[in-house]
């Protein structure tokens, strides 16, 4: 299944679930603005780069790669975007990386002339089978098992992260958005099975329909995205698009298919044309 979309969501609205994975508190994701961003030489893009917000000069920015298929030559790809973009905004405050693999096998052996940076240890690799079974706190963790577990385990995996939401999760609007973000992966792993199909598997039918969902609803900074949609599309997909999203990204974050967009998309610039 193709994911960029589901991890670029993930880190963008729980952006703890990176500080998580790399054995640090989850509150520092509150110190950070998560973004995709891309260089401008032979069109790099870096999956993602935490940027501290926090007047804090020892935060370090922070690089996320998550290569979930062997490349011999993915390290030097990474460093060469990586250094793009120190060269290009000169950043005044250190810099670290991690890249996120399935397993050990996934990942190519450390060329000899990057390893400074690989006994440094500026440079983490963590491996997505090993994390272990889930904490009672943790929530986020969860929803990374769930991306990278088997047909077979999802649904029952993703009924336990939905059952244990509200005891995890305070903000009724926060919960809302994690059910969602369980729903969208469910999708993606499973696309021969229809999102009423996927909704009656995890028991959500009768949660939509509760009062505390629908109130977290009406709440949500996305409100009317499906009901009034095409005002709410106008102002969000292009703004998202400036933000250098692919397609694929910009169908998970508005709740939309990838046809969708890109119907909207040509609409748009045929208005212009």
């Amino acid at each position: 299944m193709k994911t960029d979309g589901i991890w670029y969501k993930l880190f963008l609205t729980f952006p703890g679930v990176f500080f998580e994975l790399t054995g640090q508190s989850p509150s520092l994701g509150e110190s950070y603005e998560f973004g995709s961003i891309e260089v401008k030489e032979l069109s790099f893009r870096i999956d993602g780069v935490f940027l501290p917000t926090a007047d804090d000069p020892d935060l370090p920015i922070c690089f996320a790669e998550v290569q979930l298929q062997y490349d011999a030559k993915f390290y030097s790809r990474f460093f060469t975007e990586i250094f793009i973009y120190l060269r290009q905004n000169e950043p005044s405050r250190d810099w670290q990386a991690t890249v996120l693999y399935p397993d050990r096998q996934t990942e190519p052996p450390a060329p000899s002339w990057y390893r400074e940076f690989f006994d440094s240890g500026r440079l983490q690799s963590l491996y997505l089978d090993e994390l272990g079974d889930i904490t009672p706190e943790s929530v986020g963790i969860g929803a990374v098992q769930l991306i990278v577990s088997s047909e077979n385990q999802a649904p029952t995996l993703a009924r336990q992260l939905i059952q244990r939401t509200p005891q995890i999760i305070a903000d009724v609007g926060i919960q809302r958005e994690f059910v969602e973000l369980i729903e969208t992966i469910m999708i993606y792993k499973l696309p021969q099975k229809g999102r009423e199909e996927i909704e009656a598997m995890l028991g959500l039918s009768e949660l939509k329909d509760t009062k505390v969902y629908q109130e977290a609803k009406l709440e949500g900074k996305l409100e009317g995205k499906l009901e009034g949609r095409q005002e709410t599309t106008a102002e969000i997909i292009p703004r998202l698009q400036n933000l250098g999203l692919t397609v694929d990204q910009i169908a998970v974050a508005v709740n939309m298919s990838v046809e969708e967009v890109q119907q909207f998309i040509q609409n748009q610039s045929d208005r212009i044309s």
